[in-house]
């Protein structure tokens, strides 16, 4: 279970129940005010017993529409014509390649 209040010990302005996840929708939130920043807690129901807590901020956001992050991400990652690895390298170790694989998406550590 979810609870979501304004300060710990609050009564919950939000309950979301879950079996293994918890599906937090619009709805469930839109009486909070956005820009707000509240503490949640995620409750084991059994016992009950606190697994987790933190704050968390309520804000305004566009959603996507239709993309499909497994794969536009990683510019179709495993499909026909993608990269079909990523691997992370350092500068050096990526200088010294001759030359870069095509089917490969290099991330550079820096630092």
């Amino acid at each position: 279970m979810l609870t979501i209040a304004a300060l710990p010990g609050d009564v919950p302005l939000v309950e979301i129940p879950g079996v293994g996840s918890v599906s937090i929708e619009p709805v469930f939130v839109q009486a909070l005010t956005e820009g707000r920043v509240y503490k949640y807690n995620i409750w084991q129901v059994d016992g009950p017993m606190l697994l987790f807590s933190g704050g968390v901020e309520i804000r305004n956001s566009i959603a996507p529409s239709g993309a499909d992050f497994a794969t536009t991400f990683l510019n179709n990652f495993g499909q026909s014509g993608g990269p079909s690895q990523v691997v992370v390298l350092t500068a050096a170790e990526y200088a010294a390649l001759t030359p870069p694989d095509d089917d490969t998406i290099y991330m550079i550590s820096e630092g």
